[in-house]
C-alpha cells in the first residue's frame, strides 16, 4: 500500500512539474508621446532583476518599467547622433555585460548603454557585407559568453559579435532548407549558448550551436500544438522553457521543442515581440498595432499540498 502512495505521488508530482498555464494578469500603455506611452512597440527585453526595456520605435526611443508597468524612465530622440535613435526595433539586456543594445531598422546600427541609458558605444551601418546591416529584425545576448546576436533581412543571416561590436561571424541566406530564413521574426539564445530563431515564413522555430552549426528544427503551418501560424519571436527563461507568440497566443515548449502548453487568454492582438522574466514565470507580449504590454503570469496546473494530503487520505 505505501508503494502505491509514493507511485502516485510521484506521477502527480512528475506531471505538475510540466503541466502549467499562463492566466491574464495586467497591462499597460496606449498610442501617443507621453511616459508609459507608445507609437508602435519594436522589441520587448527584460532583466534579471524583472526591468521591463521596451523599444518604442514610432518615438524614436527607449523607454523602461517596473516588473507591474510602472514608468521608470526613458531616452532618445531622433537622429543619427550617439543616443539617437531612427526606429528603434529591437532591445536586449545583458547581465553578464550590464549593458543595454538596442538595434535601428532605419539606423542600421547597434547602440549600447548602461541599463539606466548613458551611451556606451556603438558598430554597423547600412550595408550588405559582413558587419552590416540592412532591415534588422532582432538582437539577443548569449548569458554564457556576452556575444551579441543580431538577426536581419537583407542578406537573411544571423551575425554575431563581440559585446564591443567586432564581428565574429554569420550564418544564413533565405530559402526554406535547414539553416536558411525567411523573414525572420526573432532570436533568443539559452544558458548553454545554442542559438534560437523565430523562422516566421518557414513557420518553425531553428536551433543552431553558437557558430552557427545547424541542430534542428520544429514546426510547420497549422494550428496544432506544434504547428505556428506567425512565429513572430522567441525567448528563452533560464530554466530551459522556449516561447513563441503565435498571432492571439503564446505556446511554450521544451529546448527540444516538445509542446508544454499554450496561453490565449486577455484578448491578445497583433503578438509581435515577446519577453519573458529570468525565471519564466512572468511573460511579457508587446502588441505593436495596440501600442500596449501585456503580461501572464505562469500557474502550475498539479498537485498542491492539499491534494497531496488528500492522496494520503485515500491510501491509509
Amino acid at each position: 500500500m505505501r508503494l502505491a502512495i509514493f507511485c502516485t505521488i510521484a506521477v502527480l508530482i512528475s506531471l505538475s512539474a510540466e503541466a502549467a498555464t499562463y492566466p491574464y494578469a495586467g497591462s499597460w500603455g496606449s498610442t501617443g508621446t507621453g511616459n508609459g506611452r507608445f507609437n508602435y512597440i519594436g522589441g520587448i527585453d527584460i532583466s534579471p532583476g524583472g526591468t521591463v526595456y521596451v523599444a518604442d520605435e514610432g518615438n524614436n526611443r527607449i523607454q523602461y518599467f517596473n516588473a507591474n508597468g510602472s514608468f521608470l524612465g526613458k531616452w532618445g530622440s531622433w537622429g543619427a547622433g550617439n543616443g539617437q535613435f531612427r526606429q528603434p526595433c529591437a532591445v536586449a539586456y545583458s547581465a553578464k555585460n550590464n549593458t543595454t543594445y538596442v538595434a535601428e531598422f532605419a539606423g542600421a546600427r547597434i547602440q549600447y548603454f548602461s541599463p539606466s541609458g548613458s551611451y556606451l558605444g556603438k558598430w554597423g551601418s547600412y550595408g550588405q557585407s559582413p558587419g552590416r546591416f540592412v532591415y534588422i529584425r532582432d538582437i539577443a545576448v548569449s548569458p554564457s559568453s556576452g556575444n551579441v546576436y543580431v538577426l536581419s533581412d537583407i542578406p537573411t543571416r544571423v551575425q554575431y559579435f563581440t559585446p564591443q561590436g567586432s564581428l565574429l561571424g554569420y550564418w544564413g541566406s533565405f530559402g526554406g532548407s535547414s539553416g536558411q530564413f525567411k523573414s525572420p521574426g526573432g532570436i533568443s539564445i539559452a544558458n548553454n549558448g545554442d542559438v534560437y530563431v523565430a523562422d516566421t515564413s518557414n513557420y518553425r522555430i531553428q536551433r543552431f550551436t553558437p557558430t552557427g552549426i545547424y541542430l534542428g528544427a520544429w514546426g510547420l503551418y497549422g494550428s496544432g500544438n506544434n504547428q505556428f501560424l506567425n512565429p513572430k519571436d522567441v525567448d528563452i527563461s533560464s530554466e530551459g522553457w522556449v516561447f513563441v507568440p503565435d498571432s492571439n497566443q503564446f505556446k511554450f515548449f521544451t529546448l527540444m521543442g516538445s509542446f508544454l502548453g499554450l496561453s490565449n487568454e486577455g484578448s491578445l492582438l497583433s503578438a509581435s515581440s515577446l519577453g519573458c522574466n529570468f525565471s519564466g514565470r512572468r511573460i511579457y507580449i508587446a502588441e505593436y498595432d495596440y501600442n500596449r504590454v501585456k503580461y501572464y503570469n505562469r500557474y502550475e496546473v498539479g498537485i498542491t499540498p492539499a491534494s497531496l494530503g488528500r492522496v494520503k487520505a485515500i491510501y491509509q
